[in-house]
């Protein structure tokens, strides 16, 4: 049996978004709820979070004021499928053929991890990938009303943006990104964006992913611009 096997692709919604498309599509997945145990069913390593690199060691956040964990290219016979016909869609290539990657992110609620995690003040590091994302949400408590992830426009220069790991300073003063878009989580819905073109990252509204851990599939695509750059 495929997990990865997927209902009708002709009924993903296409809107246009300035000079791009927006994809999103309501129960993506066949049989979801194996999908989300084959994702837990292990527990995913932390991500960028290596305990050789002394110097990242010290900078990083992860484990102290939130858990962040990755399956990052974890072989996934049946998910080439999946990525092969998204690649035509989107019309670009992936480097992750039949590769799984996800995101599983708690926060911690003591007061000095709220302190750190403001997500009233602050935007969850705000980057860019190398071309269309796609992102399966899997909670299943996730019913359309929350935010899911964010799409952002610089309004001013952040130097630090790019000089340090991203755990050491994941979240982003408000002042230096505006919102121009975000996507609302659902159980089993994908959306997908140009993640290249527009810088983006999870939308933390409230203390819901202090209580549970939220869990997506992305899969990863690459423009010709990416490769250009």
């Amino acid at each position: 049996m495929n997990i990865w096997e997927h209902n009708d692709l002709s009924n993903i919604h296409v809107e246009d978004f300035e000079d791009s498309k927006i994809y999103w599509m309501d129960d993506f997945y066949k049989n979801p709820d194996l999908v989300f145990q084959f994702l837990i069913e292990e527990q995913p390593p932390l991500w960028k979070h290596d305990e050789e690199d002394e110097e990242l060691m010290k900078q990083t956040f992860n484990t102290k004021y939130f858990e962040d964990r990755r399956w990052d290219g974890k072989p996934s016979p049946g998910l080439e499928i999946l990525h092969d016909k998204l690649s035509d869609i989107f019309g670009q290539d992936t480097e992750d053929r039949g590769k799984l990657v996800t995101n599983h992110t708690i926060f911690f609620a003591d007061d000095e991890s709220r302190k750190i995690n403001d997500y009233k003040n602050n935007w969850w590091w705000p980057h860019c990938d190398s071309g269309y994302n796609a992102i399966v949400y899997l909670n299943e408590g996730e019913d359309g009303t929350e935010l899911g992830t964010n799409l952002y426009k610089s309004l001013k220069p952040d130097l630090e943006q790019d000089a340090l790991p991203e755990h050491a300073r994941p979240w982003v003063d408000k002042s230096y990104w505006k919102r121009i878009a975000a996507f609302k989580s659902k159980y089993n819905r994908l959306v997908a964006f140009d993640g290249f073109k527009y810088k983006h990252g999870m939308s933390i509204e409230n203390d819901k992913w202090c209580h549970e851990t939220r869990v997506n599939q992305v899969l990863f695509f690459t423009s010709d611009e990416y490769y250009e750059s």
